[in-house]
């Protein structure tokens, strides 16, 4: 199980790159791209760099949308903090 998290720590960057490539046609009906993944999983926030969809076939033009940069935040921290509360609370429960 840790080798599993490591693996998924080390390389989100190029799965997330992949699945985004690979599944993200796959729903569209359209090619889709983007040149970089970062996303910093300690950090709670993440960032796509020249997301590319493509038109479909029937549409005229090279892309439906191009954005040069997609930013995201999370409150993971503030999400982690509420979970280890609340499970201290179970266990004051039980004694």
């Amino acid at each position: 199980m840790i080798g599993v998290f490591a693996y998924v720590s080390y390389n989100t960057n190029s799965i997330v790159k992949n699945a985004i490539e690979t599944i993200g046609p796959q729903y569209l009906g359209a090619p889709v791209l983007v040149k970089e993944v970062d996303i910093p999983l300690q950090e709670g926030r993440g960032t796509l760099t020249r997301l590319e969809i493509g038109n479909p076939a029937g549409y005229e033009g090279p892309y439906a949308l191009r954005v040069g940069t997609v930013s995201v935040t999370s409150e993971i921290r503030s999400r982690q903090a509420r979970m280890n509360d609340a499970l201290q609370s179970l266990g004051h429960l039980g004694s």
